[in-house]
């Protein structure tokens, strides 16, 4: 019977220390994973910026459009 017990005792702790371990992991996975994707905010606000410049300079060109056959 104590050896029994015994053995209860030693799978419950290998199992408590496991839930530790993946818990543990999953938390570092979390954070990497939260620092990854403010990397990828950041990438996709200055390609955005970048279009917006992009798409301004092109309206602010204002003046006349010229063809081959005349100004528009």
């Amino acid at each position: 019977m104590a050896t029994d017990m015994t053995e209860i005792k030693s799978m419950l702790e290998r199992i408590t220390l496991e839930i530790v371990n993946v818990s543990m992991r999953q938390t570092q996975m979390e954070d990497h994973h939260e620092k990854s994707f403010a990397v990828l905010k950041e990438s996709l606000e200055a390609a955005r910026m970048t279009d917006k410049r992009k798409r301004a300079e092109v309206t602010e060109g204002g003046g006349d459009i010229y063809t081959p056959s005349g100004t528009l």
